[in-house]
């Protein structure tokens, strides 16, 4: 039996049901993909969060002497907050197809007060259609669908996530780049000496 013969007799939800598990599946498949990127791009092999270290200089007062000085500091930032993370969602679907009633079945449903008689089910096959001067012919068992789906993807993962990596920035001074901004500050305060040549002119007396 090939996949074409199994078309034959569908029952008409699994035409509904087929392209929302689809969606569904992709919609997973995605977020899957996004968290493997996470741990391989933004965790180290400890699960620690890796972080990008800058160096820069600022101004600020020493509290020792009142005076304005340079300082350099450091700061590390999760490397995180520097991804740009696709967010590829299913957010709509649309279907439209065409099926031809093959069997109407009929199903009972069992209640505390004995069986009662359920609304009967259409079994379909996808129905293929022929034209006759420009136009469609279609018997009476032929039916026109067309289905709107919209699916609702929250998450809080990515929210917690970047508030935590927020939280991990963290900001030092730099003692040595600090030193060697003094120091360069120093030397250029510095006025040398000036040192007085003879004039080759003067003759003693």
């Amino acid at each position: 039996m090939t996949g074409i013969d199994d078309l034959e007799n569908l029952p008409l939800s699994v035409l509904f049901s087929g392209p929302l598990v689809a969606a569904i599946d992709a919609s997973i498949q995605s977020q899957s993909e996004k968290v493997e990127m996470l741990l391989e791009t933004g965790f180290d092999s400890d699960g620690d969060l890796i972080t990008v270290t800058f160096g820069y200089t600022t101004t600020e007062i020493d509290p020792d002497t009142g005076r304005e000085r340079r300082v350099g500091k450091e700061i590390d930032v999760p490397l995180l907050l520097f991804l740009s993370v696709p967010n590829l969602q299913v957010s709509k679907i649309e279907e439209e197809f065409s099926a031809q009633i093959t069997e109407v079945e009929e199903t009972d449903r069992s209640t505390k007060l004995g069986r009662v008689a359920a609304p009967r089910r259409l079994n379909v096959t996808p129905a293929g259609q022929s034209t006759t001067f420009d136009r469609k012919t279609k018997s009476q068992f032929d039916m026109d669908v067309r289905m709107v789906a919209e699916l609702e993807n929250e998450s809080t993962g990515m929210e917690m996530l970047e508030r935590a990596a927020n939280n991990a920035i963290f900001e030092q001074v730099d003692e040595k780049r600090t030193e060697r901004l003094e120091k360069r500050r120093v030397e250029s305060s510095i006025t040398p000496e000036r040192v007085h040549k003879p004039d080759l002119n003067e003759r003693d007396d």
